[in-house]
């Protein structure tokens, strides 16, 4: 539909209250129409809009077919779908940036389907205890535990393996995923966001209180949030811009977030997140208008 610039989601649960807002506002400023439009509304859009924003990242089946179409069909749209969903898994991601020469946290995928007596050990010798068990596709810091020692491993291998959905090939809706414990990136690590190619701003997040710097406090309408983190503006070096710039160039994304995690002799290179919160950096650089920069970077492309 000319001049309407869709946002869509994977569920029916706002969990983008504030980015909805700004993108919205910065829409409306433009001429155009803002449509919020959940997974379980998209079989009923038929009209093909102007433009379409997914702040879902990875899509779930229905939210996944519902952008390709759209894409296909003309709609404008700011980071391909396909990128999205390999960029967004942090497994595939890791692995991207591994074969790119660029230091990453060791990891380890985690088949669930079948309980490997040797795992644990295996866990112990290639990434060491403690380590951190993720759920590969996750997002707001759901999914992600720092395991201590080789015995709660095992007990979290065990639950897992048990709940796991089972089929003759071994394949299961739950594998996971370990990776090392960086030590010296406990309780903070820098945002770095690029867009169009340029790096326009970084942070540095701190949570006082805890090792991640994922939310600590959950607040159903509002998970965005990440209460009890602090934020503060952060100036990178031009080699930590410059591998940001290139990691986005490689996975095919016009905007995104990158997690850099902070080493012993130099930066690791954790989660890229295909479509990041706009509201902290928002509020931090008022003057950058991002999601501004958003909805003119969907105007202007081609």
């Amino acid at each position: 539909m000319i001049g309407e610039i869709q946002l869509t989601f994977n569920d029916s649960t706002i969990h983008r209250t504030n980015d909805i807002e700004l993108l919205s506002d910065a829409i409306r400023a433009r001429g155009l129409t803002p449509t919020v439009v959940r997974s379980y509304q998209m079989h009923m859009h038929n009209d093909i809009p102007y433009a379409l924003i997914n702040l879902s990242a990875f899509p779930n089946e229905t939210h996944l077919r519902y952008v390709r179409h759209m894409e296909l069909s003309g709609s404008k749209i700011i980071n391909p779908i396909l990128p999205t969903m390999y960029s967004s898994d942090k497994f595939l991601s890791n692995l991207e940036l591994k074969h790119m020469n660029i230091n990453v946290p060791k990891t380890v995928n985690l088949l669930t389907a079948y309980r490997n007596v040797s795992t644990t050990a295996y866990i112990k010798n290639h990434i060491g205890f403690p380590c951190v068990l993720k759920y590969p596709t996750s997002a707001f810091g759901v999914g992600v535990h720092l395991i201590k020692d080789e015995k709660e491993f095992e007990d979290i291998y065990d639950i897992l393996t048990v709940s796991a959905t089972r089929h003759g090939d071994f394949s299961t809706t739950s594998n996971f995923m370990v990776q090392e414990f960086i030590p010296e990136t406990l309780g903070k690590d820098i945002r770095v966001l690029v867009l169009n190619g340029k790096c326009i701003g970084a942070m540095l997040r701190v949570n006082p209180i805890g090792w991640s710097v994922k939310r600590v406090q959950w607040s159903p309408d509002r998970p965005e949030t990440h209460a009890d983190i602090v934020y503060s503006e952060y100036n990178i070096d031009s080699e930590l811009s410059n591998t940001c710039i290139r990691i986005c160039d490689k996975l095919n994304l016009s905007f995104a977030g990158l997690d850099v995690l902070f080493g012993k002799d130099s930066y690791s290179y954790g989660e890229v997140n295909p479509f990041p919160g706009l509201s902290n950096f928002n509020k931090m650089n008022p003057n950058a208008d991002l999601p501004g920069q958003l909805v003119d970077l969907l105007i202007n492309r081609a």
